[in-house]
């Protein structure tokens, strides 16, 4: 192969690792919104018995920092969980 060929092939070998580190990087923070929404609408449900509805609105709003008014009174273990 000449100087040119090898430049080539290594430069498009680094750009394919730029991408794959790309998307592995979104794919952890996507996968870890997801985990977190569905550990956020769990303990809801549990610790508060909301409705999973009533758990996701209450999981939307706190990982958006919206903060809209509860839709119950939460009690001091909702407020701990929530504070995580």
């Amino acid at each position: 192969t000449t100087g040119i060929q090898t430049v080539l092939i290594y430069s498009n070998h680094r750009s394919f690792g730029i991408v794959s580190k790309s998307l592995a990087k979104l794919y952890i923070t996507i996968g870890l919104l997801i985990a977190s929404t569905l550990i956020d609408v769990l303990g809801f449900t549990l610790i508060e018995d909301f409705t999973l509805l009533e758990a996701f609105f209450m999981t939307v709003i706190t990982l958006s920092t919206v903060g809209f008014e509860e839709v119950q009174p939460l009690s001091n273990a909702g407020m701990i969980f929530t504070g995580f």
